[in-house]
Formats: C-alpha cells, structure tokens, sequence
C-alpha cells in the first residue's frame, strides 16, 4: 500500500503560519507564567530562591529602591538580554519603580539579586562579587 501526499504552497503557508502562531503562544504564557513570581515577602522570595537549588544568606539581604530607565541604553540593553535568557523582561516595565533585592551566595562569592515590581518578581541575576566577576542568569 502506497500513500502520497499532495503539498500545496498554500498547505505549506498554513502549516507554517500556524506553527509560528504555536511558537508565539508558548512563548508568551512562558512569560506571563514568570511575570507571576510571588515575591511580596521575604518567605516568598526564599521559596523562588530555593526552587532555583541555591541557598543564601537570608540574613545578610541588602534592599534598595530603583527605577528601571524610561529609555534602555547599552548597559540596560545588555542586562535586559540577560534577563530574557531566564525568561525574564524588563521592557514592560521602563519608568517603573523597583525594589532590588541583593542575597550573598553561602557556597561562593556571588550575589543573588531579585527585580521585584507590585510584589512581582520581574528579574534577577548572579553575579561574582569581584570588580571584574561574571554575571549570569537566575535559570
């Protein structure tokens, strides 16, 4: 038994279209699953924290208080693509202020920093403490 199939330039358009759609619809309910990070208080936080398999110093957390820039520059852009490696992205929210929160590594020297924004966690990184250390993504 043989079996053939006819592909027509509009099946082929169709089929492309609706995988482009799939891919965009995976991509933002990815994003939306990770807009909605709980991170209104320090339990919740931790929780986010320890579901990444890293364990800080709960104790030792500096807070500051930011704006994320109307307008990225190249440091911005830079950081941003950070951030969307993880799943992250910041550019729903330029102009908006934030609460940055910084946790010391108990393993290593490097700072967990958590982007909280209307008690939504909206970003973060790792980064190595020395001048010249690497940043790296939350995921």
């Amino acid at each position: 038994m043989k079996l053939f199939f006819i592909i027509t330039k509009k099946s082929l358009l169709i089929t492309l279209c609706l995988a482009v759609v799939l891919f965009l619809t995976a991509m933002w309910s990815s994003s939306l699953r990770l807009a909605n990070i709980d991170g209104s208080t320090h339990e919740q936080r931790m929780l986010f924290i320890k579901s990444l398999g890293i364990t800080v110093d709960e104790e030792a957390v500096t807070v500051k208080e930011t704006v994320i820039p109307q307008k990225f520059g190249y440091v911005y852009d830079r950081y941003n693509e950070l951030q969307n490696k993880a799943g992250f992205d910041l550019s729903p929210f330029k102009g908006k202020a934030v609460t940055v929160y910084g946790y010391p590594l108990l393993s290593e020297e490097k700072i967990l920093t958590l982007i909280v924004c209307d008690d939504k966690i909206i970003g973060g990184d790792i980064a190595e403490t020395d001048i010249h250390g690497e940043m790296k993504t939350l995921r």
